[in-house]
This record gives structure tokens, sequence and C-alpha cells, in this order.
């Protein structure tokens, strides 16, 4: 006669338990290298991505245009969960030859209307943001705010409107949109830093003083200090090996 044996209901919960615990250990058990990207990511500090409703950077520039090409160039001098000293070499001395945030972009117009005394212009290009910590760019130059390393870029859309007050002088006020396009960490003091998020959109706003160099061409100089907010951020998502 076959026996049955039955076991206490205490010692098959054990075994069950010790079972599931063997057969899924290897599955949920994080691997060495999603171990270092997830410690990576939770190292790095992100920038120019503040609070909603926020601003997420401000900076000051120069628009030069020539025909329909517009080169823009200057500094950061606010930027969400960014020190000063992390912008400038000093704190008391916020000049172009100090910042270490730089950007400098190229545009063409895509639109022109003109009503009396106000100009719209509308115009596409790119923008790209440098950090270098022995800064020195000069307004005079407007290549010298390339320099450092190339830490985001973004495609740009403008809009632009010139009100002129004197023969050859206008009040200027705008809008950009950014959308970013590339994100290159950097590290400073060890610490490495993010500025934006691939995939980041934002809204600038502007106004300035406006200079018509030459009437033919034309050529004119707009210096403008501009705020900006995010207006669409994409969720992160790191990238582990498993």
């Amino acid at each position: 006669m076959t026996r049955i044996f039955r076991l206490p209901l205490l010692v098959v919960l054990v075994i069950a338990g010790a079972l599931t615990v063997a057969l899924f250990a290897g599955t949920w058990q994080p691997s060495t290298a999603a171990s270092t990207a997830a410690s990576t990511a939770a190292s790095t500090v992100d920038i120019g991505i503040p609070t909603a409703g926020q601003n997420s950077m401000e900076f000051v520039g120069i628009v030069d245009q020539n025909g329909v090409d517009f080169t823009y160039y200057g500094y950061v001098t606010y930027l969400a969960g960014a020190s000063n000293s992390l912008l400038f070499t000093g704190p008391f001395t916020q000049t172009e030859d100090t910042a270490r945030i730089t950007f400098h972009g190229t545009a063409q117009m895509t639109q022109r209307a003109i009503i009396s005394n106000v100009f719209s212009l509308n115009a596409a290009g790119t923008i790209t943001f440098y950090y270098d910590e022995d800064p020195g760019a000069d307004l005079d130059n407007p290549d010298s705010f390339i320099r450092g390393t190339a830490i985001a870029t973004a495609t740009t859309r403008f809009h632009n409107v010139l009100t002129v007050i004197a023969p050859d002088t206008g009040i200027a006020t705008g809008m950009s949109e950014l959308t970013q396009t590339d994100t290159e960490p950097f590290e400073v003091n060890g610490q490495t830093y993010s500025l934006g998020r691939t995939g980041m959109q934002q809204r600038f706003t502007y106004s300035g003083f406006g200079e018509r160099l030459e009437p033919t061409i034309p050529r004119a100089s707009v210096i403008i200090a501009a705020d900006g907010q995010v207006t669409n951020l994409p969720v992160y998502i790191p990238d582990v090996q498993r």
C-alpha cells in the first residue's frame, strides 16, 4: 500500500518561500552596470530646470543683422539651480569678461513686415551654450563667445518687433522659442552638471535698444536682455544596461 506523507503547513510555506527567492533572485538583482548608471545619474546636478512658473535662464547679449543673416552672442546672468560662482569668476564683476557660460548662434530671416515705424521680423536658426573655466569674452569680438566646452545646443525661432523712435534708432521687444537638441554634461571641481535636457522647450522674452548702421543692406545691432521659462520638459529615462 502506498503511504501518503503529509507535511505540516508551516514546513510547506517555508519550502515554497525558499523556492520563490531562489527562482527570482537572479531576475530582480540589479546588475553592476545598472547600479553604476543610476549612481551617475543621481550625482549629476540639473541646472536650467526650475520649478514650474519660475525663470529657467536670464541673459544679456547683442544681435547683429547683416541683410537676412543674424548673429547673436552674449552671456548667462542667471540659471536656475546654479550659483553665481558657477556663472562668474567674481561675485561683483559680472561682465562678459568674467562670464563662464556664454552663447553664440546664427539665424536667417524668414519673414518681414513694416507698418509705419514698426518693423516685425521673424528668423530661424541655432544657438550653442559654452562653459569656460577661464573666461575672457569681448563684445567687440563675437567669436570670442565661442570658447570652452559646448554644453547645450538648441534650434531657435525669433519674432522681433522694432519700433523706430528716431532716425536709425529703435526700441526692440520680442520672443524666441528654443528646442534643445543636444546636452553635454560638464564637470566643475568634481561635480557634474547638465544644462537643460535634450528635447526641452523654452520661451524667452526680451527687450533692448537697436541702432541701424547701414540702411541699404541693411546692417543693424540690437542690445538685448532676456528671460526664459520652460514650456515643455521631457521625462528623463536613464539609459541602464541590464
